[in-house]
């Protein structure tokens, strides 16, 4: 008979055996196959038998079949992809025996990697562990907890973690991959993944994920994560974060960093890059409340910008009354004139917001200081 011919026919017979689960016909069909392209849809059909009672057995036999070592490598990662071995913790018998069946270790590799991308994907990270630790190559391993720590972190895993962070070397990559997975994990609001991480001073100033994950935390009291990165950021860097802080509207975390005792009278006032202080970023946002806490901390009510704008001038400007209120009722002074020689009635004035700052006018209890005010926005 035309071997072609031989080919086709026990390859037809061979798909009827798998589709039918007569296994030990299914092997021997495979055997006569000659043509190793034919041979391999064969074997894609062998999937059949990994729901066979006994399966390990199965596998066990499906090997043999196989035959050649470069294609019995190729068959016993057909035959792994089909078996349903991701609800366990661990891999089963018949899994473990495909791996340690493959004689290249490239190949058992490249599987395990694969194998380790499909249980990540099903977040059974128990699984993944254990793969991990059959894979030789160390760079193949670090490349791929490089890919999963994220997710990972967004699925709030410490073990898994701790495995991938635990087999990097290199002191800039670990960082880079403490940072991937510390933002991931913020999105989520892990905080035990995030404190297990820890979160370096300068993330906060330029990732808002993290920042905003700190303002979360602040809002319920749960600080512990923070207070670790403060006690590793200079007086002059915790100010920036206040400033940081008012300004991204998270009054919450400025209020925790108010009442940290890092925060001091000496610091307070330090300015940005345009001279503004917290107290006028306060008064831009109308924060009232955080106004009186930081003059009560030792922030200065005549302090002036680059411009020359006071915090009640820059508060005039945006037209709030209840922080303009505060203002004046700690001693700011109205009269202030601006580095265009502005007062702060005319600086509402010019901003449309003149007849709000007259209503806080009409209710100020000092009538000759109101008088004055009054005076000057006309």
């Amino acid at each position: 008979a035309d071997p072609n011919d031989k080919d086709e026919i026990c390859f037809l017979a061979a798909k009827s055996s798998a589709s039918h689960s007569r296994l030990k016909c299914f092997q021997l069909l495979v055997q006569t196959v000659a043509d190793q392209k034919q041979r391999s849809q064969c074997c894609m059909r062998s999937e059949v038998f990994a729901n066979d009672e006994n399966k390990l057995s199965s596998v066990k036999r499906l090997v043999q079949a196989a035959g050649a070592n470069g294609f019995k490598d190729q068959f016993c990662m057909e035959v792994a992809s089909a078996i349903n071995y991701f609800s366990g913790p661990e891999p089963p018998k018949e899994l473990q025996y495909l791996i340690d069946a493959v004689s290249s270790h490239q190949v058992r590799d490249f599987y395990c990697i694969e194998a380790a991308k499909r249980a990540a994907s099903g977040r059974n990270w128990k699984l993944v562990k254990c793969l991990l630790q059959t894979i030789a190559d160390s760079a193949i391993a670090k490349d791929f907890c490089l890919q999963v720590g994220e997710t990972a972190a967004k699925d709030g895993h410490v073990e898994i973690l701790k495995e991938i962070l635990d087999r990097e070397t290199s002191a800039n990559k670990k960082l880079l991959s403490r940072r991937k997975c510390a933002m991931a994990a913020c999105s989520r609001l892990h905080e035990h993944i995030v404190a297990y991480l820890g979160l370096e001073p300068d993330w906060l100033f330029q990732y808002s994920t993290i920042l905003s994950f700190t303002a979360a935390m602040a809002i319920e009291g749960r600080n512990s994560v923070l207070n670790d990165t403060l006690s590793r950021m200079q007086p002059a860097r915790i100010t920036q974060l206040l400033r940081l802080s008012i300004s991204q509207r998270h009054v919450a975390l400025a209020v925790t960093l108010i009442n940290d005792e890092r925060v001091s009278t000496e610091h307070v006032d330090l300015p940005d890059s345009t001279g503004a202080t917290a107290l006028m970023l306060a008064a831009d946002a109308g924060h009232h409340e955080l106004i009186e806490k930081l003059i009560d901390l030792g922030a200065s009510v005549r302090a002036e910008d680059s411009q020359g704008r006071t915090a009640l001038s820059r508060a005039c400007e945006a037209g709030h009354v209840r922080a303009a209120k505060a203002l004046m009722d700690r001693g700011a002074d109205a009269s202030h004139r601006d580095g265009r020689s502005l007062t702060c009635g005319q600086l509402a004035e010019q901003f449309g917001h003149s007849q709000q700052l007259m209503q806080l006018i009409s209710g100020q209890s000092e009538k000759p200081k109101c008088q004055k005010f009054f005076n000057l926005m006309m």
